[in-house]
């Protein structure tokens, strides 16, 4: 039916062709608003006094096409993510793995589907997907960590590697995000070298320049204490504590300038 009028004949060719199995098709429905609904239709014979008749079921599938949508939209998004994306099953084997993936670990995807993930990756401390970081994504609901994926004996990457446990249609299993951060790990490491390296130089500033200039300083208050003490006890007293003064300042300078 179209905006309250009967379908025209055309299309209820469909019906003409039940005779013993149902069939199913697909269509859409005019509202009287002038809107569609998409419906999924199922016609049934049914034999009775010598004649056929239809049973015909009609589904509002608006909903179920939404989500097909949103689902091919991610899968889309999944696929064309930098970021490595692997679906896996309870056992750790492969049920998904975008480009992302397979440039990240130089697998291919047909190499890797259905085979242990932890066939193709070894990360850091032994730690595998099966035996550790799977059991505790299930137990917490999420992981997220920095770990180190070992290329080989001498060449390695720094991976963010995040994960959550979905259920994937009928596969209940565990989704894993891995951002490869080698070089933004490289450039902290480099930038800390830098801020230790300035932090030498200005320890070492002080210690041979303002650690020298408080100890000529405090020689000289001490030569004039004691000429002073030779005429003048007062001014002789107040000098020492000066003395002293710069001695502790030329302390803590000094320890500032170790660090």
């Amino acid at each position: 039916i179209e905006g309250g009028h009967p379908t025209p004949p055309a299309k209820l060719d469909i019906v003409g062709k039940v005779d013993t199995a149902t069939i199913h098709s697909e269509g859409v429905a005019r509202r009287s608003d002038g809107g569609t609904v998409p419906l999924e239709m199922a016609f049934s014979p049914l034999p009775c006094g010598g004649r056929i008749y239809v049973i015909a079921t009609i589904t509002d599938v608006t909903e179920k096409k939404e989500n097909e949508s949103q689902l091919a939209f991610l899968a889309d998004v999944m696929e064309r993510l930098y970021e490595a994306v692997i679906f896996l099953d309870d056992t750790g084997r492969v049920c998904f793995w975008n480009p992302g993936a397979s440039s990240m670990f130089d697998v291919a995807e047909e190499e890797v589907m259905g085979r242990r993930v932890d066939q193709f990756i070894t990360l850091d401390r032994d730690r595998r997907f099966a035996g550790d970081l799977i059991p505790r994504v299930e137990k917490s609901g999420r992981f997220e960590q920095t770990v180190t994926y070992q290329i080989s004996s001498k060449e390695s990457k720094r991976l963010r590697l995040k994960g959550a446990t979905v259920t994937w249609g009928d596969l209940r299993g565990s989704v894993w995000l891995a951002n490869d951060i080698t070089r933004e790990a490289r450039l902290e490491a480099e930038i800390v070298n830098v801020a230790e390296n300035e932090q030498r130089r200005i320890g070492q500033d002080i210690h041979d320049d303002l650690c020298s200039q408080i100890a000529a300083i405090g020689c000289l208050v001490e030569v004039l204490e004691k000429d002073a003490s030779l005429s003048n006890g007062n001014e002789a007293r107040s000098l020492a504590k000066i003395a002293a003064m710069i001695c502790e300042a030329g302390e803590t300078a000094r320890r500032i300038a170790a660090g």
